[in-house]
């Protein structure tokens, strides 16, 4: 069974998301030992200023509907594909600046076909699990996924895209914005549409995943440990945190390739 990762990058006026994408494929290769395949289009390789060499498989396809967060550009839609263009029995299907630092991602593949985080920690802030809209259920997040290539997976793939592409009747169902969509949001009714309304707990990765918000700045101290540091808003005081062997996703695109000199 060949395993790998699965990457979507398309660039925006103001992000190399390709760069980026090559960085975390070039880490999946040294601390994971697997290939990398990354989803992009023509445009963005033509406007990147890294090579692809980092990437086993390169699929490029078109761009589907923009998204805007924070006045700024972004393609997150057409995840529904990972299934289709994954070239491999099981995936991991990673968000591009998910920043590797171990092995740990490994523990993933086992014999159960859906693995994703159903619980996550916000470093250095104090939010809070959350809930999609009134539903009461709390989000599943779509950053790190990984399926094999089974018939529950093909399903879970087929609802994603019945979610995106019906994103308005979801949200007057379960009571959320669709100002910016959402990949967790679809990816969490998609999952519990497939499991009729239940959660499977074999589906829900055993650890937290750790996000680094925009509010917080990350510093390279070598290649495995970070510093992180905030202003707290209420006493104007900076606060650090050390992180050291330890995988976690930079909300800050900018900051991500400023760790790397990219």
């Amino acid at each position: 069974m060949k395993k790998g990762a699965l990457l979507f990058a398309y660039n925006t006026p103001e992000t190399d998301y390709l760069k980026i994408a090559s960085i975390t494929a070039e880490r999946i290769g040294r601390f994971l030992d697997l290939p990398t395949t990354v989803v992009t289009n023509q445009a963005s390789i033509d406007n990147t200023s890294t090579s692809l060499s980092n990437f086993e498989k390169t699929v490029i396809t078109d761009i589907v509907d923009e998204n805007y967060l924070s006045k700024k550009m972004w393609y997150n839609k057409g995840r529904f594909k990972a299934y289709e263009f994954s070239p491999y029995d099981d995936t991991l299907l990673i968000d591009v600046d998910y920043l590797i630092n171990s092995r740990k991602l490994l523990k993933l593949f086992d014999n159960h076909d859906i693995k994703i985080h159903d619980k996550i920690r916000y470093l250095m802030t104090s939010q809070v699990e959350e809930q999609i809209g009134t539903s009461k259920f709390s989000t599943l997040w779509a950053t790190l996924i990984r399926f094999q290539k089974t018939d529950r997976a093909r399903h879970l793939f087929e609802m994603l895209e019945q979610v995106q592409k019906n994103y308005a009747y979801y949200s007057n169902l379960y009571k959320y914005h669709t100002f910016v969509y959402r990949n967790d949001y679809a990816v969490t009714i998609a999952l519990k549409t497939i499991n009729g309304q239940l959660y499977e707990p074999k589906d829900f990765i055993s650890w937290e995943l750790l996000h680094v918000p925009d509010n917080a700045i990350v510093y390279k101290e070598s290649d495995t440990v970070y510093t992180l540091e905030r202003t707290d808003p209420r006493t104007a005081k900076l606060e650090y945190i050390k992180l050291t062997n330890l995988d976690f996703h930079i909300m800050n695109k900018n900051n991500f390739l400023d760790l790397f000199n990219a």
